[in-house]
């Protein structure tokens, strides 16, 4: 039996932590050990015991900035962190007789180096959009990096694969099963309120700026009118500290202008109604299947697996164009692409969109069977298994 030792970067329950989760929820425990480290507890451990998975920790581990550049503080400090986890981590490799490394995305690639030195076989699964025209330096160094260390490349998607242009990769979906996501859900509860000749736009992006929550949100309150509309957030959190740091950024605010991007999001959503928060559901089939329509506008690119999960339930979409949302949307078929950073022509594109819904209702409809198999379960998770199976059969 081989162990195998997944490394992730956070112990939070997220996108890429679901995935793990069904990676794991695969692994043939006949054939494999595995094993999980992290950095710290958090919800996703409790996951990981259901699963009856051991947790190792290192608080050491780290990963290196997302596409950051070398002239902040901030960043060399996150690289300098990594180099001194180095060693500590081929010791713990050494000690739990580890025979595979399975790095959870390409932020913490600097662990191939002491992994191969273990004597370890070595899988990183990049999950990012690291832009092939920004930050080159950094990005000549990850290459080259897997290149020599890593055995074996896995994607998420196509752009993916494409950052790593000399090394083979397997594409491996982060595979959809909406079924697994069913929970009964009132909307009228959720909204506290008839919803009978209501029209919800949803959005599950949270607070996160990456997410482009600032446009929606000032798209929807200054042109979008009709009290039958609704906007409904998933990712509810406090915005708005009131300890030292509150005080200081107000300060800030009133002296040089400061934006104090908490307090104006909030404002936003105070200043409308029509705006409901609520914390993130991983069960959401049921509120998709009640929603008008998805909305989400990235800021940066990024793999937007909920808009897979809306054309799949056949919800019309809008989102932000970008490599991995022409993938998803047979280059926009399946759903209505805006051009990012562009509030102007989002907020103009939102109103075309949500006056022929029908339409987009029918492109989501012709998309929910060939995306439906792109993020297929069983095809997926036996590109994984047949990937575990060749460290077994090269042994």
């Amino acid at each position: 039996m081989k162990r195998i030792l997944f490394v992730h970067h956070v112990s939070s329950i997220g996108g890429a932590s679901y995935c793990l989760l069904n990676l794991l929820k695969t692994i043939d425990r006949n054939k494999f050990e595995p094993l999980v480290l992290l950095k710290n507890y958090g919800p996703l451990v409790d996951e990981l015991e259901k699963l009856k998975i051991r947790v190792i920790y290192i608080s050491s581990l780290n990963q290196i900035p997302y596409n950051g550049s070398l002239f902040k503080l901030l960043n060399i400090i996150l690289y300098f962190k990594v180099f001194l986890s180095l060693f500590s981590f081929k010791k713990l490799l050494i000690r739990e007789k580890i025979d595979i490394v399975y790095l959870n995305n390409m932020m913490i690639i600097p662990y191939l180096i002491p992994a191969r030195k273990a004597l370890c076989k070595t899988i990183v699964h990049v999950r990012e959009h690291w832009p092939l025209n920004e930050h080159i330096k950094q990005l000549r160094w990850l290459r080259n990096i897997v290149y020599k260390y890593c055995d074996s490349l896995v994607a998420i998607n196509k752009y993916s694969a494409s950052i790593f242009p000399q090394k083979k990769s397997i594409i491996i979906y982060d595979w959809i099963d909406m079924n697994e996501r069913y929970k009964p859900i009132s909307m009228n509860e959720v909204l506290e309120e008839d919803c009978t000749d209501k029209k919800v736009l949803l959005y599950t992006g949270g607070m996160d700026s990456a997410k482009g929550i600032e446009d929606i949100l000032k798209s929807f309150v200054t042109t979008i009118e009709g009290s039958e509309y609704r906007l409904l957030i998933l990712g509810k959190r406090t915005l708005i500290s009131f300890g030292w740091k509150h005080v200081l950024k107000s300060i800030l605010e009133k002296l040089i202008g400061y934006k104090y991007r908490g307090k104006e999001i909030q404002k936003l959503i105070n200043s409308d109604s029509r705006i409901r928060c609520i914390p993130s559901i991983y069960e959401l089939t049921d509120l998709i299947k009640q929603s008008h329509c998805f909305v989400s506008y990235f800021a940066m690119p990024h793999a937007n697996l909920a808009l897979a999960e809306n054309i799949i339930l056949n919800n019309p979409c809008i989102v932000a164009d970008n490599e991995e949302a022409k993938e998803y949307t047979n280059n926009g078929e399946y759903a209505m692409l805006v051009s990012p950073n562009n509030y102007k022509e989002f907020s103009l594109r939102l109103n075309d969109f949500l006056l022929n819904i029908d339409y987009w209702k029918n492109a989501a409809c012709r998309g929910s069977i060939p995306i439906a198999e792109m993020f297929d379960k069983e095809i997926n998770s036996l590109k994984f298994k047949n990937l575990l199976d060749m460290f077994i059969e090269n042994n």
